[in-house]
């Protein structure tokens, strides 16, 4: 893997000025999901700030559009509805990560002020049409959200956060979003990675140490496990070291073959252009979809003994390694060929009892 610095021309910056509408600050957050926009933190009344508010900003006119706001060290009326946390003072706020995809929806972390019996933060799910919040708590027991800055998967449909037991042990813990608003937890490990980014490779994930910002990771989580390798170390002379952003420039290809970096499945027996055929599903169909993955368009159901061709390398997500596959009425489509424990496809020429 390479990794390129690139040099934006001044040619291709727009200038922003919000000087003229009156607050302290302007903290731009991140973009709408269509690029329009960016979503811009406001405050005002000195340090600490007492008014905190939210705009979206116009790119092609610079002219910033109101979306909510509130004052500092008081309680919030939107979350009157909930009253485990009604009365709890909202002292300022942490951070705000947007929704890559569902731009309308944020993840957004308060620091609590002087509240009975409140934890020393609270994170929310944020619908920035209505100003609507859902809080988020871990239902693992022993087990609580801390304030590091939340990470959305680039397909909008994951959301990353940083959980810790009583023993002050760190877990990576991942979520399924649908854009309703629900929250899925699927999977948790222990780790002291702060994690960063998707990379855009199946469920691959950038990370650096909390400790220590100079080294940054690939890593993934599976089935409660952490895997990880290190791809990128900066001088510990840089000292401050900002997260940046990034942008993976790899092929179809390469992400596939990133994809499957720590891949935990059973061992591959399917290669391009090798035939081969449903097995294993004791009877039940197996999915076809249009692309990897469970929450992927199903497009064919496959009954056990159908046949097919592999058209396509290998792709990992959500636990299974997903085969591009041509069946014999031309449908192509993704099939999962494993998991860590069984086989749900395999080479035409044999016939072998599955061993989970």
């Amino acid at each position: 893997m390479s990794l390129n610095f690139i040099e934006i021309p001044s040619a291709n910056l727009t200038n922003i000025s919000l000087d003229e509408y009156g607050y302290d600050s302007w903290k731009p957050i991140d973009w709408s999901s269509d690029g329009s926009q960016i979503l811009y933190q406001a405050t005002a009344g000195g340090f600490p700030s007492t008014e905190i508010r939210f705009f979206d900003v116009n790119l092609e006119t610079a002219t910033p559009s109101f979306l909510w706001g509130f004052t500092t060290n008081q309680v919030l009326s939107e979350l009157a509805t909930y009253p485990v946390i009604s009365n709890y003072v909202i002292a300022d706020i942490f951070t705000v990560e947007r929704n890559p995809v569902y731009g309308h929806w944020s993840v957004i972390q308060f620091q609590i002020g002087e509240s009975e019996n409140a934890p020393p933060d609270l994170t929310l799910l944020w619908n920035l049409q209505n100003n609507s919040f859902i809080p988020i708590s871990s239902p693992i027991q022993g087990q609580n959200i801390i304030a590091f800055p939340p990470t959305w998967h680039n397909n909008g449909k994951e959301l990353i956060v940083m959980t810790m037991d009583s023993t002050r042990q760190l877990y990576i813990t991942l979520w399924d979003f649908s854009e309703d608003g629900t929250l899925i937890l699927t999977d948790s490990a222990p780790s002291d990675r702060q994690v960063l980014f998707s990379l855009g490779a199946g469920d691959i994930l950038i990370a650096r140490n909390i400790d220590d910002p100079s080294t940054y990771y690939l890593g993934e989580v599976i089935n409660g496990q952490w895997f990880e390798t290190p791809f990128l170390q900066f001088p510990t002379s840089f000292g401050n070291i900002s997260s940046g952003d990034w942008y993976l420039t790899a092929s179809e290809a390469e992400r596939a073959m990133l994809s499957c970096l720590f891949d935990q499945t059973l061992a591959s027996r399917l290669t391009l252009g090798v035939s081969g055929q449903v097995a294993f599903t004791d009877g039940t169909a197996s999915r076809l979809r249009q692309a990897p993955g469970t929450d992927q368009l199903e497009i064919a159901l496959m009954p056990e003994g159908t046949e097919f061709t592999v058209i396509g390398d290998p792709y990992c997500k959500d636990g299974f390694r997903w085969i591009n596959i041509q069946l014999s009425d031309n449908i192509t489509g993704w099939a999962a060929e494993a998991s860590t424990t069984s086989y749900f496809l395999e080479p035409l020429e044999t016939n072998e009892t599955s061993t989970p």
